[in-house]
């Protein structure tokens, strides 16, 4: 009973102590001239006062018990019981919170729910109506029943179609399906090995064929020898994406070259298998070092092999390889955002450099002469 009673009064003393806690440290960095700009001074108090005057209230609040109501004098016999309690009361907080996620079936529920970006192969030969109409894609799961957003500007035509979508994965589990209905054909079911808590991928994985196909009525059966009908895909969650850089850079020509029309340049970053469409914002004009330049930015989805894909009509595209910093551990950015530290320079654009590759529609891509079309970029 002594220590269910210690480790009550530690808690209250510890609530009671980061209250005090924040409180002093507000003062201290309202003197000390601490600013407020982008939250330093709440990282501060939040994460600095409140914490150091919680544990000192629970370890106060420990001691009172044990020692005027436990009848514990000598320190050695009061540290370790103490610390015993704060073993316990870390334990089960811990064992709550394992408890709590774990029975919890919404994904992120703070934030942008994880995606299914899928492709849909269809057999040689099939020709899709015209603007998709009639056809359907649906993720059915044991909780619940979601259709996908068609990309219809993702469709590739040819031989074997492809059809190309997205839908969002809201809850945690294991049962997924994805599900295809076209007009006057049976129900494609594909089965999806993806984790009950999917992580983020930049790329597609392998072709896998339809598992079940289902009849109006009736339950689906397997698909057996059917062929031709198969899918592919990655889990994207935007929460990650959202915190990758922008790629500001300037595309600069010789002084031979006459420079297309800004409208026409089309701008394109590649990131494994997830492609995001760029813009240029500014006009053509004449760089420091004498080249005709013209600038741009696009915003990262992703960190594979990250290329920047820039043509206009009548030249091929030129990709050029756009190179990461190594990533920070969040104790880092954690630093930084309590800390306050110097203003940092102004990003300026790194050294020009060539297209590691040219590409032209039907055809791998090339590697690439320097013609004199040069990049530069930093990242914002």
């Amino acid at each position: 009973m002594i220590y269910v009673l210690a480790a009550l009064a530690g808690l209250a003393c510890a609530a009671l102590g980061a209250l005090v806690g924040a409180l002093i440290t507000a003062m201290i960095t309202a003197l000390a001239g601490i600013s407020d700009f982008e939250g330093a001074r709440g990282m501060v108090i939040v994460w600095l006062g409140g914490p150091i005057g919680g544990v000192a209230g629970l370890i106060i609040g420990l001691w009172l018990v044990l020692r005027f109501y436990g009848g514990h004098r000598g320190f050695g016999a009061i540290a370790a019981r103490s610390a015993g309690i704060i073993v316990a009361l870390v334990a089960l907080t811990g064992g709550g919170i394992m408890l709590m996620l774990a029975t919890d079936a919404t994904l992120n529920r703070n934030g942008a729910k994880p995606q299914l970006v899928f492709e849909i192969r269809f057999p040689p030969g099939t020709t899709l109506p015209p603007g998709l109409r009639g056809i359907e894609v649906e993720l059915s799961t044991d909780r619940n029943t979601m259709p996908a957003l068609l990309q219809r500007d993702r469709v590739r035509t040819g031989e074997r179609p492809v059809l190309a979508g997205l839908v969002e994965l809201a809850f945690r589990t294991s049962r997924r399906l994805i599900v295809l209905r076209m007009p006057g054909a049976p129900a494609r079911l594909f089965s999806l090995k993806v984790p009950a808590t999917p992580p983020h991928h930049d790329s597609f994985g392998p072709w896998q064929p339809v598992d079940f196909v289902a009849d109006s009525e009736g339950q689906p059966r397997p698909a057996g020898g059917e062929q031709g009908f198969e899918i592919r895909y990655r889990t994207r969650d935007p929460n990650i994406e959202y915190t990758l850089p922008t790629v500001r850079f300037e595309l600069g020509l010789p002084e031979n070259m006459t420079p297309p029309a800004r409208d026409t340049i089309s701008v394109t970053v590649r990131n494994g298998d997830d492609d995001n469409k760029g813009s240029i914002v500014d006009d053509w004009k004449r760089s420091d070092d004498g080249r005709s330049a013209i600038a741009g930015l696009v915003q990262l989805s992703g960190t594979t092999r990250p290329t920047l894909v820039i043509g206009w009509p009548g030249a091929p595209s030129r990709l050029f390889a756009i190179t990461l910093p190594p990533a920070r551990h969040w104790t880092f950015e954690m630093v930084d955002k309590v800390m306050p530290a110097p203003p940092r320079p102004a990003p300026d654009y790194g050294s020009w450099q060539a297209a590691d590759l040219i590409e032209e529609p039907g055809r791998e891509p090339q590697r690439a002469s320097d013609d004199g079309v040069q990049l530069r970029y930093y990242l914002d």
